[in-house]
């Protein structure tokens, strides 16, 4: 993403008051990187390797689709 990455445009948007859910999807599997996000105001955290099936079940849990 050009000009900052998620974990950055997460803490604007909350400095600013926009309580808008973000969703991490990441290449990266290290705790210390999903703690990060968390830190940051993330509603979660999927790793792209994950099976397309774990996604939507994510994606269902969380209420982005049904």
């Amino acid at each position: 993403m050009p000009g900052m990455n998620g974990l950055e445009l997460t803490r604007a948007l909350r400095k600013i008051g926009l309580h808008t859910r973000v969703l991490f999807l990441a290449e990266h599997n290290s705790q210390s990187m999903i703690d990060e996000a968390r830190s940051a105001g993330a509603h979660g955290y999927v790793v792209k390797s994950h099976a397309l099936s774990e996604h939507r079940q994510f994606f269902t849990s969380k209420g982005v689709v049904e």
